[in-house]
Formats: structure tokens, C-alpha cells, sequence
């Protein structure tokens, strides 16, 4: 998922090297804060998921 995450920055920003670096981070919760602090929809649809829980 992460992956995916940091993959469609990558084609939305042209930025390789945003990617490189989350491929580089073996911290999890880094790149999954990193990620929504990029995407604020991801935290939101991660909430939303919780609440149908």
C-alpha cells in the first residue's frame, strides 16, 4: 500500500527522488505520516474506514 502511496507522488510530483527516499526509510510510520501529510484525503479515508468498523 505504501508502495502505491509513494509511487502515484512520484507520477503526480515528477519528483524521483521523494520516491528513492521512501524507498530508502525502513520506518513505516514515517512514510505513512510522510504520506498524508502529502495526501490529506489518505488520513480521511483511513478514518472513514475505522468509523465503518
Amino acid at each position: 500500500m505504501l508502495e502505491k502511496v509513494f509511487w502515484d507522488v512520484f507520477k503526480k510530483t515528477g519528483n524521483i527522488e521523494a520516491y528513492l527516499a521512501s524507498k530508502e526509510c525502513t520506518h513505516c510510520k514515517f512514510n505513512e505520516e510522510v504520506s498524508e501529510e502529502l495526501f490529506p484525503h489518505i488520513k480521511h479515508s483511513k478514518e472513514e474506514k475505522a468509523k465503518e468498523r
